[in-house]
């Protein structure tokens, strides 16, 4: 935590540094009349949430922070955990986040939010929240940072900037901010590339 002026400063800093270095990346997500937010990975992939993304095959629609729309397509998705994979159709060299892990993150840790909450919207930037890890187990990370329909499919990045969690729910607390680990993609990765729809019963969502 800081403990001076200058504590704050440097993580001020800090958090420029990583909106500057991560912005391009997060999108907005359009698939039908649904609209999310997402996080461009290597290969030209889109980490979302898998109410979001919804079945697989769908076309879909990814909006950078600058408005260029970019046609995608709907891959696969775990209905269990709300983790959702989209592909990009056009091609180019869209900027790119690097995955994280969760083994070695800590309750109290500091954390970043973006997203496009409401809906991409022209001239303004992803929405930026910093927060804390208020738990964690396997099955989803809470956070203080502020979700609000719209930004589900989101990214939750660490301080080095590596997706740790995608945003998935809220509860009544504003406290109780719920993403998917990182480390369900992750595991699961070949499975939601090859478009399987997998998982149990789908998890309440905040829209």
């Amino acid at each position: 935590a800081p403990e001076s002026l200058d504590d704050l400063q440097a993580m001020e800093n800090r958090v420029k540094e990583l909106v500057d270095q991560l912005t391009p990346a997060t999108v907005a997500v359009r698939v039908g009349g649904a609209m999310g937010s997402g996080v461009i990975i290597e290969g030209g992939y889109v980490l979302t949430a898998g109410h979001v993304s919804g079945k697989p095959g769908q076309r879909a629609t990814v909006i950078l922070h600058d408005g260029k729309r970019l046609a995608a397509e709907t891959l696969g998705r775990n209905r269990l955990m709300d983790s959702g994979l989209i592909k990009l159709v056009d091609k180019g060299d869209f900027p790119t986040v690097a995955m994280g892990s969760t083994e070695n993150l800590r309750r109290g840790d500091w954390c970043l939010c973006l997203g496009h909450p409401g809906g991409y919207t022209t001239g303004r930037a992803p929405v930026v929240r910093l927060g804390r890890i208020v738990r964690l187990d396997r099955n989803a990370i809470r956070t203080d940072c502020t979700l609000v329909g719209g930004d589900s499919g989101g990214p939750l990045f660490d301080m080095q900037g590596r997706v740790i969690g995608i945003h998935s729910r809220i509860a009544a607390s504003l406290t109780a901010n719920f993403h998917v680990p990182i480390d369900t993609y992750t595991s699961t990765f070949d499975r939601l590339a090859d478009g399987k729809d997998f998982g149990g019963q789908e998890r309440p969502v905040i829209g």
